[in-house]
């Protein structure tokens, strides 16, 4: 039984160990620059050991892809409060993504081109596990029924809050931004901003047809 167990943990290594490496290589060298041969040789194990515990390199890749989604989302629910207020619950979720992939840039890197790769269809069309879809979902579609978001399908809701997130963080990831975290803050702040509900005028100016900006009255 000890023998046993000791192959089956020095096979799971060796998956883990092609795991990472695909998504390394690909982080670097795109799909393209990531054949069979080269990501056995950063796994520092034989090509044909890839064949054990992959079909093929269309199957290493989506392996790969969802065992990044389900670290990252474990990461970012871990300190996310399931009930309370939509505002801190949605900048528990940004902030859990924006510091996840700043720690680790080579998977937003791999992520980033597997989501715009034809892989993308034979995943979740929400860029979430399947399991996690309804109840990200049903925050979004909370907060627009309580006016708090715009009025809005909650699908194109998570839409508008990861766009500039993401960009933002791909950004950082490639070394055209350095993400601190006031940065980051303010980063959140913007993508609650694209979704949240305008609270009317109370606080600024108002736009008149002549073009000018009246204040509004002094009891507002």
């Amino acid at each position: 039984m000890k023998i046993i167990e000791e192959k089956q943990n020095m096979d799971n290594a060796k998956r883990r160990a092609l795991i990472e490496a695909a998504i390394q290589v690909v982080a670097h060298h795109g799909f393209h620059g990531a054949p069979i041969g080269f990501i056995a040789g950063v796994a520092k194990v034989a090509v044909g050991t890839v064949y054990l515990h992959f079909e093929d390199k269309d199957h290493l890749m989506l392996d790969a892809y969802r065992a990044l989604e389900q670290r990252c989302l474990t990461a970012v629910m871990k300190n996310y409060p399931p009930r309370g207020d939509i505002r801190q619950r949605f900048s528990s979720l940004a902030l859990g993504v924006i510091r996840y992939f700043k720690l680790f840039p080579e998977e937003f890197l791999f992520a980033d081109q597997f989501l715009s790769s034809p892989y993308r269809k034979r995943v979740s069309p929400h860029f979430l596990p399947d399991g996690e879809v309804g109840r990200i979902l049903q925050f979004f579609s909370q907060g627009a029924e309580e006016g708090i978001f715009k009025a809005m399908p909650p699908t194109m809701l998570l839409a508008l809050a990861c766009g500039p997130l993401i960009q933002v963080v791909r950004a950082h990831a490639v070394g055209y931004l350095y993400l601190d975290e006031e940065r980051i803050a303010r980063t959140v702040d913007s993508c609650w901003e694209a979704i949240a509900r305008e609270r009317g005028p109370a606080c600024e100016g108002i736009v008149t047809a002549e073009g000018d900006v009246a204040q509004p009255p002094a009891f507002a």
